[in-house]
């Protein structure tokens, strides 16, 4: 008997035509963990025409839905600049009193300070996936905090959007 393993997901937005795509590599074992078959790139694609299928994109339905409310716009920015992966997740240090986590990631000065609202999707930890207000900015470190107790380090750390 074969079992299928998701190994890997990623997302592309193609601001040209509106087109997301979510890729994903899959690989299929035996009993014994003997790799059978890979699969690479599966690729499902929509456009916003189709945004009653976006429920296909499970965990990354906020991102998408994000990403078409953007391109609506009188002039859009560039989605790409507004979307960041995220490298880990971390406990605060002690610096919150009330705890919170740490999420570090590339992003430039100015682009988050205390009091902004992000949106995470795609982590593998569903607590972490929402909606929320930026307790501290640390640009200077790559890394802010958001009011959510510390659970754990995923593989799969999803990205953000500022909102």
């Amino acid at each position: 008997m074969a079992t299928e393993q998701l190994i890997k997901k990623s997302i592309i937005f193609n601001t040209m035509d509106g087109t997301v795509t979510l890729l994903s590599d899959r690989i299929f074992t035996d009993d014994q963990g003997n790799i059978l078959a890979r699969k690479p790139n599966i690729a499902n694609s929509l456009k916003q025409d189709q945004a009653d299928k976006v429920d296909l994109f499970g965990k990354f339905k906020p991102l998408v839905l994000s990403f078409w409310q953007r391109l609506q716009e009188d002039e859009p920015e560039p989605p790409a600049n507004k979307i960041f992966a995220i490298d880990s997740f971390t406990k605060n240090g002690g610096l919150i009193k009330n705890g919170s986590t740490y999420v570090k990631a590339s992003f430039a000065s100015g682009e988050l300070s205390n009091g902004s609202s992000i949106t995470i999707s795609g982590s593998g930890e569903d607590s972490y996936n929402g909606t929320f207000i930026i307790t501290r900015a640390h640009s200077g470190y790559g890394r802010f905090s958001i009011p959510i107790k510390f659970i754990s380090n995923p593989n799969n750390k999803g990205s953000f959007i500022i909102n």
